[in-house]
C-alpha cells in the first residue's frame, strides 16, 4: 500500500473530527481498489481519481489545487483520459 506511508503528511490528520470522516474502512477499501487499478493501467492514482471525478454527472469543472507543473501535467492527462470510455472505473 504505497499510499499508506503518505498518511503521516496529510495536513488534516491532526484536526479534531477529520480522522473519523476521512479515515474509514470504506475509504481504505476505495484506496486499495484505486491502487490496484493504477497497477493494472500504469496510470498514477491521482490521475485515476481525477478521471473518476470528471466523469460524475453534473460535474462541469474540477479544481485541482496544483502546486507544481507536474501536477498540472497530470491533471491535463486526466482530462484526456476522462474521454476514453474504455477505461472502466468503479463508482
Amino acid at each position: 500500500m504505497a499510499w499508506a506511508a503518505s498518511l503521516s503528511v496529510v495536513r488534516s490528520i491532526g484536526i479534531p473530527g477529520h480522522q473519523r470522516i476521512y479515515f474509514t474502512d470504506h475509504g481504505y477499501a476505495t484506496l486499495q481498489r484505486l491502487e490496484n487499478l493504477s497497477k493494472q493501467t500504469g496510470r498514477p492514482m491521482v490521475q485515476l481519481a481525477l478521471v473518476w471525478v470528471m466523469r460524475q454527472p453534473g460535474i462541469t469543472s474540477v479544481l485541482i489545487g496544483a502546486r507544481t507543473t507536474s501536477q498540472i501535467d497530470q491533471a491535463l492527462e486526466a482530462a484526456k483520459v476522462s474521454r476514453d470510455h474504455t477505461l472502466k472505473l468503479e463508482t
